[in-house]
């Protein structure tokens, strides 16, 4: 005689669950989710949110330019302190705004796709995402001369498009391990502590050279170089530090 009913009972509804779930279960988001999802990775997908630690070796990463107004000031800043970056450009602004594009060349600093337009993931198909991607890097190879490496996605929405468009250009995705908030457009000296107290070897620090008022950006800049080599971490490219 069974001593406990509740458990049979209980027992067969998890079994009985189990087996309705298990047809969608490789739909669910992170999983192997074909459809456009923040959350899509897959376990193969060219993507990296740090460096090496093995090295002082940090990456600082603009997005959104060039602007004319505030990337130039960021050039300035950066060469004070003999810096190199990364950035990410938007092809719309990089046709604005071909002369600055050259400037960062020559400056010795890196640059990268951040797609066309800077589309909202949620709300594009996947065919114009790839578009985005494929659109950018051409345009960046050209003006360059040089193989663009890396991409990162806008608002850092992982959709499935943008790796097909990685993978076939052999083009690695970057994202972030620190996030300065700039976007926000926070006061300076919460900006410099946001990095300040998360930043170790191998951190990719996200910035913001367009997209809106970045005057703080600049001014965060400023001070936070300093308290980097204070630190002995030493900023550099993407390519640099994936030596």
């Amino acid at each position: 005689m069974n001593k406990n009913p509740y458990l049979r009972t209980l027992v067969f509804l998890l079994v009985l669950l189990s087996l309705l779930i298990y047809p969608y279960i490789n739909q669910f988001p992170g999983v192997s989710a074909q459809e456009n999802s923040y959350y899509y990775m897959p376990k193969d997908a060219p993507i990296y949110w740090s460096g090496p630690t093995n090295k002082k070796a940090i990456a600082l990463t603009f997005d959104d330019g060039p602007d004319p107004i505030y990337t130039p000031k960021i050039l300035a800043v950066l060469a004070k302190y003999n810096v190199k970056a990364t950035f990410f450009l938007v092809g719309e602004q990089t046709q604005r705004n071909l002369a600055l594009v050259k400037k960062i060349l020559a400056a010795g600093h890196e640059i990268g796709s951040h797609t066309m337009t800077h589309p909202d993931s949620n709300n594009s198909t996947l065919l114009l995402l790839e578009k985005e991607v494929l659109e950018s890097v051409r345009l960046l190879e050209r003006l360059s001369q040089q193989k663009i490496k890396y991409m990162r996605p806008p608002y850092g929405q992982l959709s499935p498009a943008y790796f097909a468009a990685c993978q076939a250009q052999g083009i690695t995705m970057i994202v972030w391990s620190i996030d300065s908030n700039d976007w926000r457009e926070p006061p300076v000296d919460k900006m410099v502590e946001q990095v300040i107290s998360q930043v170790q070897p191998g951190s990719i620090i996200l910035l913001h050279d367009g997209g809106g008022t970045r005057q703080n950006t600049v001014d965060a800049l400023d001070q936070l170089l300093p308290l980097l080599k204070q630190m002995k971490l030493e900023p550099m490219t993407l390519s640099q530090m994936y030596e």
